[in-house]
Parts: structure tokens; C-alpha cells; sequence
């Protein structure tokens, strides 16, 4: 399956780069420009990427999905409900497709699953 095969509904930008520093960086230059456009941004590659408290985040390249998605229709003061309800509704997913991965939310949007889903 190619990225453009997945431009539906109300995400028709979804972009995908090998390497970037950050996808939430990425993500929020891009809003700066167009706040009113749903997107996604997916890499292989994350190598500046920050976790709570500023903390340094990394990932072998292709170890994981590594995205952002940008909602404008939902409200700042209520963008936590959709992180949560968005880990809940992967760990449901990837559940029903590979029961034995055990997949478990880290933090609401960090999914780890064991390498037996990529098998």
C-alpha cells in the first residue's frame, strides 16, 4: 500500500519523508501555514525528537510508526481526550489483528507492542 492510497475523508494531505528531526516540529511549521488543513506526517527516521520534560526521544530508523497528526477541529483545551481516545482506540486495533503482540499504552500517544507484530 502507497501513503496516497490512504487520501480519503478529511485527510487528504498525508505526507511521509525517510528522516526528519522532528515530526512534531515538522508539523507545527507546517500549521503556521495552513491551520485550517487535517494532516498526518509519517517518517522512518526521527533524530531530534523530545519526550516529556524535554527529555531526548529517539528510535532505530524503522523501528516504529513514527507520526503526527495535526485535528484543527478540535478544541486545545480538550486535545488530551483525543490523545488518549486515539492510544485506545491502536491498542483495540492492534489487538484484534495481532492478539499476541500485547500491545499497552506508555503514555497517550505512545503504543508498544512486542516484535512479534512485525514478524
Amino acid at each position: 500500500m502507497n501513503v496516497h492510497d490512504l487520501l480519503c475523508g478529511r485527510f487528504q494531505n498525508i505526507d511521509w519523508v525517510a528522516s526528519t528531526g522532528s515530526t512534531n516540529a515538522d508539523m507545527a511549521s507546517q500549521v503556521l501555514t495552513d491551520p485550517a488543513t487535517p494532516r498526518v506526517l509519517i517518517t522512518d527516521e526521527q533524530t531530534e525528537g523530545k519526550g516529556r520534560r524535554d527529555r531526548s526521544w529517539a528510535m532505530v530508523p524503522a523501528g516504529g510508526v513514527l507520526m503526527s497528526i495535526y485535528v484543527p477541529w478540535i478544541e486545545r483545551t480538550t486535545v488530551h481526550v483525543a490523545n488518549t481516545a486515539l492510544g485506545v482506540a491502536l491498542v483495540d486495533a492492534v489487538n484484534a489483528i495481532a492478539p499476541d503482540a500485547t500491545p499497552r499504552l506508555k503514555w497517550p500517544n505512545d503504543l508498544l507492542a512486542t516484535n512479534e507484530l512485525f514478524k
